[in-house]
């Protein structure tokens, strides 16, 4: 299993249509390619206004994201926001520890309802 030191953040642009229920799924490896073992670690997911920093959304491992698999490497963030169109910025981080993946977090309008 690979050590947690060892993660090297991703970025991972989000496209998202403001109000859509979806869930994004990634496998968590180190800069080896070894799995994470994330099963013990208190995740979070925010979304950040752009400028100001905002915090405008978040998940936790208590609510809306998943560690699974055969390695406890992959997270699965359920994705659920009424946000205003404009971009943002995203991050998911180990609580206390490392930065896993970051990014622009880029909403849309609903096309259609």
């Amino acid at each position: 299993m690979a050590d947690l030191n060892a993660i090297k953040a991703v970025r991972c642009d989000i496209q998202y249509y403001s109000g859509d229920v979806r869930s994004l799924t990634f496998a968590v490896t180190d800069e080896n390619d070894a799995a994470v073992d994330l099963s013990a670690k208190s995740l979070v997911f925010t979304i950040k206004k752009r400028k100001s920093g905002e915090v405008v959304g978040s998940l936790t491992s208590a609510a809306g994201i998943t560690v699974a698999g055969a390695s406890d490497n992959e997270v699965t963030l359920a994705l659920s926001f009424d946000l205003e169109e404009m971009d943002y910025r995203h991050d998911l981080y180990i609580l206390t520890e490392d930065t896993i993946i970051y990014g622009k977090f880029e909403v849309t309008e609903k096309v259609h309802e």
